[in-house]
């Protein structure tokens, strides 16, 4: 562990007694500083008192001694020394970056923002900044969480002060803050100033409330049924002061609806415009441009069958290139699902209540995420429509060329093949509910089932014949597996739980009982037979870009499931076709 501060200290220890002690590994330590003590920030007896834990618990410190590059194999020291490991942390203290001081704002000599006590910039006013990116230069404190937590009301009050006119608050922060730095085993060391006690199971169990306490702000939200904020009169009146046009839609006494709910000529012909330059300058070659003059787009009719569909999705990511992707690719699925190959897209974009210019810039980077994932598959955006609602909506008018191949029939004890692994919609509904699970790593594994495309899989499954389809979306597995069963005859399908993908973390959550809004009325209209140690509401659960499920015949299964997996690794066989003319799902 490199950095012998708070947290280097309070890591190491930390980490001993979770692998060591409650594991029951002989794993070994060694902590470098470069200082000639731990602890600097805090007293001697801090110190002392620290190192008595580290030497108890058989941790090598190193001081006075500076890693001077990690290699595979550990930590070359500047003095030539090197100890072996086979993992370094880096706990080292903040660095103020270089942008900083590359923006012109005056900073201290640690290169963070200088700051007045009312936290504007000394030598730019009309810039705040509070917490650990900025010193107040009349009583400069440690880069500590207490202080950027008590920054953050006065920062509130003055932004608040600065727009209305108001005189500004000035903020002295406390000299002294309570350090309480755990050692392991249900102790902490409690500091205060020169003061520093011996570790004990009070400090750590005020610790553990305090941190609770604070992290239940950001987890346990309150429900959102409040009516949305009404325009503020003052700012209304103040326009004029403001660096927005006095025309503004979003600054208007009222909005109307109707047509004129949309974004302005300009604004939209500006964002399309900038959406298709940032995509060419990755090199993308685009198609021509959207003509926004025209009233209809124009296509040569090929010859064939005109495959079309639509699909719209809420806002469930705030990345708007990464929400325009998952919105074309999700209707892009209806296509491959059809054998159809894509042709182009109209888009149909509903945005929230903004300023001209921010919503320009929302649509420009909607635009150029569904761009790019309609070039990946050589189709092209032909037009869209914008309107004005409460939340963000992105949708997408499909169409595509049919492929034309013979239908495959399917026969008993062909092999049931989904491509994508289950649980969006439960992983969304936990995220939007503060689930602490649903965060992360389980999020964006998510997200990343969202942003891929079938059009691979479709490519894999067409190769070996027109087969029976779908993609599953928001009606769940089981629901769309019956509209599947629905247009090839009155067989069944039967399903291994065992075999069904699933996304890491959400069968945990459907076992505590978090489930998608709309899983309910999916349950009810495709009932589910059978037994599984697999939460049936997954099998219920909607799908924002899920994946493709096939019917493939009984000897060509695993040939397809080989071909699958070089492009889709969790396609799984997760079932077999009954044709038993009943027309249900079963589960085992």
């Amino acid at each position: 562990i490199i950095g012998g501060g708070a947290a280097g200290v309070e890591v190491a220890l930390s980490l001993h007694h979770r692998l060591n002690t409650l594991d029951g590994h002989d794993i070994c330590f060694d902590l470098i500083h470069r200082g000639d003590r731990i602890m600097p920030e805090f007293p001697v007896a801090a110190a002392r008192h620290l190192m008595a834990e580290l030497t108890r618990k058989g941790i090598d410190v190193h001081c006075g001694q500076a890693a001077q590059e990690v290699t595979a194999s550990g930590v070359m020291l500047d003095d030539g020394g090197k100890i072996a490991a086979d993992l370094v942390l880096m706990v080292t203290a903040g660095v103020a970056p270089e942008v900083i001081r590359a923006s012109g704002l005056d900073c201290d000599d640690r290169g963070y923002i200088a700051v007045a006590p009312t936290l504007q910039s000394l030598s730019h006013p009309d810039v705040f900044a509070a917490g650990d990116v900025a010193t107040v230069m009349t009583a400069p404190r440690p880069k500590a969480g207490v202080f950027a937590v008590r920054a953050g009301p006065v920062l509130t009050a003055n932004l608040r002060n600065m727009v209305f006119e108001a005189p500004l608050t000035s903020w002295k922060p406390q000299r002294d803050y309570l350090a309480l730095i755990g050692v392991g085993g249900g102790r902490a060391l409690p500091i205060r100033g020169a003061i520093a006690l011996p570790p004990s199971s009070w400090a750590w169990r005020l610790k553990e409330w305090i941190d609770r306490k604070f992290i239940a702000k950001f987890s346990e939200l309150p429900d959102m049924d409040t009516a949305p904020p009404q325009p503020l009169a003052r700012l209304m009146a103040a326009q004029d002061k403001t660096s927005s046009p006095r025309n503004d839609p979003a600054l208007l006494p009222m909005r109307c609806l109707g047509c004129g709910a949309k974004t302005g000529w300009s604004d939209l012909n500006a964002a399309i415009r900038a959406a298709e330059a940032f995509l060419r300058a990755q090199g993308h070659d685009l198609p021509p441009s959207v003509d926004t003059t025209r009233d209809s787009a124009r296509f040569n009719a090929p010859q064939g069958t005109l495959v079309q569909s639509v699909d719209a999705i809420s806002a469930l990511v705030d990345d708007p290139f990464l929400l325009g992707r998952i919105a074309a690719l999700h209707a892009l699925s209806d296509l491959f699902a059809s054998h159809a190959k894509p042709h182009s897209a109209l888009a149909i974009l509903t945005l929230p209540a903004a300023l001209a210019a921010l919503q320009k810039e929302d649509i420009t980077q909607l635009l150029a995420g569904a761009m790019l994932a309609l070039h990946e598959h050589g189709a092209y955006l032909a037009g869209g429509h914008t309107s004005q609602a409460d939340h963000m909506q992105v949708g997408f008018a499909v169409t595509g060329i049919d492929r034309g191949t013979e239908d495959n029939h399917p026969r008993d004890g062909d092999a049931v093949i989904l491509t994508k692994p289950l649980g969006v919609g439960i992983i969304m509904a936990a995220h939007m509910k503060g689930h602490q699970a649903a965060t992360g790593d389980m999020r964006n594994k998510a997200l990343a089932v969202m942003a891929t495309s079938n059009g691979d899989a479709a490519e894999v499954l067409a190769s070996f014949g027109r087969l029976p389809m779908t993609d599953v979306t928001g009606f769940g597995l089981a629901r769309h597996a019956l509209s599947l069963l629905a247009g090839v005859g009155t067989g069944s399908m039967e399903f291994s739980a065992s075999d069904i993908p699933v996304i890491d973390g959400a069968a945990m959550l459907a076992r505590e009982g978090v489930e998608s809004s709309l899983t309910a009325t999916n349950a009810a209209a495709a009932p589910v037979f059978g037994q599984s140690a697999l939460p049936l509401p997954l099998l219920h659960d909607p799908q924002t870009g899920g994946g493709l499920l096939a019917i493939v015949p009984q000897d060509k299964a695993d040939a397809v499931l080989s071909a699958l997996k070089e492009t889709t690794p969790h396609a799984a066989i997760i079932g077999r076709y009954c044709d038993d003319g009943r027309a249900r799902i079963r589960i085992s």
